[in-house]
């Protein structure tokens, strides 16, 4: 074996091993427009149209690629047109980002998973709204009902279980698996003789059509197989049924095995860690320069993943580096359009 392999197998041996299950799909900007354009009309007054990838799991990843030192898997879906090929592209970038100076000279794409399908699969397209500094507005065009199967994540759940950490984004919602497919699969990975870290996100974006299944008697056997649950605040409301976020993350706690961190958006996010007191993690000073809050919160779950792999009993500076990350993606169009290193992150002072 040559050096530089051998130098390579060492670097990729020594990473923190990350497995994402989540979704794979491109957004589309719609940019200069004084409102939503109605389905009626024929031609929207837009200024420019932008496409990016997008999608919880392909989020998470790159901003976790981008910051080096992991070794991710991606399991996700996502179609052999266009678009997907647009997906495709950004898993096989080499990260990190070109024109910082990597710590690790040998880096390595994301390796993405997916599922076998009749050729009938289209990526998910989400369009989005932004004119004037205004929160984004969403609304799904395109996307596939049964995006991931768990027969397809129980044939890698070998692998999923030698990984340091999982990573699980829109558990029961966008992902297509039921909340009960959800909570056997999580409980094969625990059956690991040295089970991964769980974090698991949820999202409200295909919710409508699960209706009947929101709530704490639906979500509790997923969480007793979970360390950290990171939902906002309106999720935690929602799954909970409580009425307000305190009480929800109190309900979450009785089944999660170490901590609830409820994602505040520009107030930053609230810990509370099992039998410990709450604490608030304020957000950094970028919150009045965002330019796009799409993604903000997988920027967020990136960032408390890489920070927590390397410093797992140092919460709340994870969560600290977490809100600097889910900060400075906002300051550009695109949810992965700013990555940078971990170190970059841990060297900046909140500035652009």
């Amino acid at each position: 074996m040559a050096v530089d392999d051998c130098a390579k197998h060492m670097l990729e041996t020594a990473m923190k091993k990350v497995a994402i299950v989540g979704t794979s799909k491109i957004d589309l900007f719609l940019l200069g427009m004084e409102d939503w354009p109605s389905v009626s009309s024929e031609r929207a007054p837009v200024n420019r149209i932008e496409y990016h990838t997008g999608g919880n799991g392909l989020n998470v990843a790159r901003h976790l690629a981008g910051m080096g030192g992991f070794q991710v898997q991606l399991f996700t879906a996502y179609g052999h047109h266009a678009q997907g090929r647009t997906v495709q592209a950004a898993l096989q970038y080499k990260y990190p980002i070109p024109h910082e100076t990597p710590q690790e000279p040998f880096a390595v794409p994301i390796v993405a998973k997916c599922p076998l399908h009749d050729g009938k699969l289209h990526t998910g397209l989400s369009c989005i709204h932004i004119d004037k500094r205004k929160e984004p507005q969403f609304a799904t065009y395109a996307g596939v009902s049964k995006l991931i199967n768990l027969d397809f994540l129980l044939q890698h759940i070998t692998e999923i279980q030698s990984c340091d950490l999982l990573f699980f984004g829109g558990a029961g919602t966008s992902t297509g698996l039921s909340f009960g497919d959800v909570a056997t699969f999580l409980g094969q990975v625990r059956h690991a003789e040295k089970p991964p870290c769980v974090v698991v996100d949820v999202n409200l974006v295909y919710a409508p059509a699960l209706r009947g299944q929101l709530g704490i008697v639906h979500l509790a056997p997923i969480l007793q197989h979970v360390d950290y649950f990171v939902p906002n605040e309106t999720e935690a409301v929602v799954y909970s049924g409580c009425d307000n976020s305190r009480r929800a993350a109190n309900t979450f706690n009785i089944n999660v095995r170490k901590a609830t961190i409820i994602k505040c958006g520009a107030r930053g996010v609230t810990l509370y860690e099992k039998n410990k007191k709450v604490v608030h993690v304020q957000q950094s000073g970028l919150t009045n320069m965002f330019v796009d809050t799409t993604g903000a919160g997988d920027a967020w779950c990136a960032g408390f993943i890489a920070h927590i792999l390397r410093k797992p009993d140092a919460i709340i500076d994870s969560c600290h580096f977490a809100n600097k990350v889910a900060a400075f993606s906002t300051l550009k169009i695109g949810a992965t359009s700013n990555l940078h290193s971990f170190e970059w992150y841990q060297n900046s002072r909140n500035k652009p």
